[in-house]
């Protein structure tokens, strides 16, 4: 009788001390895990977070790692919350099933592009790849393969190949790694001595053999037995070639042979932690054990001319302009700024020259093979009879606007093209990646100031804004890791070498130097204001000087002028678009957002699953980085 009343009345059995402490044991357990599970979502999804507001950098790879630690840890949450629930419902699992397979096809759609060679002939290289074999070769091979445009003879060095070299070669990474964690970004003097330490061990490290087989076969097939020719081997990092440029951070070699191909490939791999490299890594937020180095191997084009072509203008953003910039010989005196090249403005509706601007040339840059077999660039006087013509004919100059213009089209952003004209008079496109554009706000101009007799003036805009300090000339590859917080940079040409101090300076100025070249970028990028082609300033503007640098107008002025100091921009901030952030961007919707994180509101409610697990459902949606409604 006793036991029907118990049935009756709902009374369960009375279950002895060591079943109940068993079952206790075993949701305690449960309930740890569930913490531990959650305490580690949280980890995840911060760390997600961080990088996809720029605050952190993280690879591709990491991302996918990250992505599937997090699905790993849903799948802990949903188990352990059955378990407590005694399996009285499987719904919870069965979303965070669901919702992990999109996670999968979202990482499964970006993995396409992922090779397990070492190098590619660049007839099997587009834009897609560029987390495989770096941006340089990734935009070469879409101008070559999609867009039919002219590019060198070549083949793309893959990331993995640099990769295995950095870290399989025994003790090397580890080497490296110890050396690294050292590095304090504000002492630029132990950043370069690390670098040394550490350009040393690269090169002399052994590149493993099957790494030294791909290169020396994919030679032989892109060039054959071709004896003569010769190629430049430039870097092609992952993040390289985005919005974040890293222009002219790393190593390019010209005029490599193929029995200089290994050392070169050490040389540029070992440009990776060079001292302007980690400090323009450590200024965005990257690695500075990042091993993600591709490199591109293409045929030098013998250049009677060569230059830069920007879509649009670099800082005036009201222009309606394509600008060109080109030399005599080979084009490295227009990137790195040590010479003043030849500018034609091109109108972007019309396409008609609308300014042409002929510079004095006085030398050129060549290519010259010397008897010992040798090859190397030297330079050599330009024929007085070319010094002040043009190196480019009329109809070259629209041909290249047309270009630069297609490729604005094809990438929808503004491109930042380079160029060569060779023997043949046929035009050659070396590259091609987004434009540096001055983000800083045009609302300001500079006063007349006609009281003030300016020191210096009729100097080219690099980059916008006011700066004012006490100058310091920084000589032909002098040391910058000592330059004072606040001074003006004064430079005889412009030169990505002052990387390594522009952030400490208040504004520089350079005699010569490009709005197309690699420091103009730069100092764009970071936002310090710049002119350029100021002859005789560093004649004029003595060391220790307090002067006011007027980026707005192209002038300079003794003193402080309170007047332009008052104008000074405030620079947003560009968000970078690197492959890993473009991945990042698909999967974040799944995982980053908590819905359920208000109890009081009215969406706030489970679906109905059996009561016994509804209290379980409610705590775990309110942790689920998921869309609920799938749920």
């Amino acid at each position: 009788m006793a036991s029907l009343l118990k049935k009756l009345f709902g009374i369960a059995p009375r279950v002895s001390r060591e079943a109940a402490m068993e079952t206790f044991n075993k949701r305690y357990a449960s309930f740890k895990d569930l913490l531990q599970a959650n305490a580690d979502l949280a980890g995840v999804m911060a760390g997600l977070d961080a990088t996809l507001r720029g605050d952190r950098h993280m690879e591709t790879s990491e991302v996918r790692k990250q992505a599937r630690r997090a699905i790993v840890n849903c799948e802990r949450m949903a188990s352990t919350l059955s378990e407590m629930s005694g399996q009285c419902d499987l719904s919870l699992g069965n979303a965070v099933h669901s919702i992990a397979s999109r996670i999968e096809h979202e990482l499964d759609q970006l993995a396409r592009g992922d090779v397990p060679q070492y190098t590619l002939p660049l007839s099997e290289v587009d834009a897609s790849m560029a987390y495989s074999v770096g941006g340089k070769n990734a935009n070469l091979g879409e101008l070559r393969n999609m867009l039919s445009m002219p590019v060198p003879r070549g083949f793309a060095i893959t990331i993995r190949a640099g990769s295995f070299f950095l870290l399989r070669t025994p003790g090397l990474f580890k080497s490296l790694f110890s050396l690294l964690k050292c590095i304090d970004p504000e002492k630029p003097a132990l950043i370069a001595d690390i670098s040394q330490q550490v350009e040393n061990l690269v090169l002399a490290a052994p590149i493993p053999a099957e790494v030294e087989r791909a290169l020396s076969a994919e030679w032989d097939a892109a060039f054959g037995k071709d004896a003569d020719v010769v190629v430049a081997l430039r870097s092609s990092a992952i993040a390289e070639d985005g919005v974040q440029s890293f222009a002219g951070q790393y190593r390019s070699i010209l005029g490599v042979t193929r029995q200089d191909m290994l050392p070169a490939f050490k040389k540029v791999v070992a440009s990776l932690f060079s001292p302007r490299a980690l400090a323009y890594r450590a200024e965005h937020g990257y690695d500075l054990d990042a091993t993600g180095m591709g490199l591109c191997c293409v045929e030098m084009v013998r250049a009677k001319a060569a230059g830069v072509a920007f879509s649009r203008h670099p800082v005036d953003l009201r222009s309606n302009a394509t600008v060109i910039n080109g030399l005599w010989g080979l084009g490295e005196m227009v990137v790195d700024g040590s010479g003043t090249p030849d500018q034609w403005l091109v109108s972007r509706a019309t396409k008609k020259i609308t300014m042409a601007t002929i510079a004095h040339k006085t030398v050129r840059l060549r290519l010259v093979r010397a008897k010992s077999g040798i090859v190397d660039n030297r330079l050599e006087p330009v024929p007085d009879a070319l010094r002040d013509v043009p190196c480019l004919s009329d109809d070259q100059v629209r041909k290249l606007a047309e270009m630069v213009m297609e490729l604005e089209r094809h990438y929808q952003y503004p491109q930042d093209m380079e160029w060569a004209v060779d023997e043949d008079d046929q035009i050659v496109l070396l590259q091609t990646r987004p434009m540096g554009l001055d983000n800083a706000s045009e609302e300001h101009s500079a006063p007349a100031l006609r009281h003030l007799r300016p020191l210096i003036s009729g100097g080219d805009v690099a980059a916008r804004g006011v700066g004012c300090g006490p100058v310091v000339h920084v000589g032909e590859s002098e040391d910058m890791t000592h330059f004072p917080e606040g001074a003006v940079m004064l430079l005889a040409h412009s030169s990505p070498n002052a990387m390594a101090a522009m952030r400490r300076a208040s504004a520089i100025i350079a005699e010569t130097g490009s709005l197309t070249g690699h420091m103009a970028s730069i100092c764009r990028e970071f936002g310090v204001p710049t002119i350029m082609n100021l002859p005789g300033a560093t004649s004029i503007l003595v060391d220790g000087q307090v002067v006011t640098v007027d980026a707005l107008s192209g002038r300079v002025f003794d003193g402080e002028v309170q007047e332009l100091l008052t104008l000074r921009l405030v620079r947003p901030q560009a968000k970078a678009s690197s492959p890993a952030l473009v991945l990042l961007r698909r999967i974040a919707p799944y995982i980053l957002p908590l819905h359920l994180v208000d109890p009081p509101r009215r969406n706030f409610y489970p679906p109905p699953l059996h009561l016994a697990a509804r209290h379980h459902a409610l705590c775990a949606r309110a942790e689920l980085h998921a869309d609920v409604p799938d749920i």
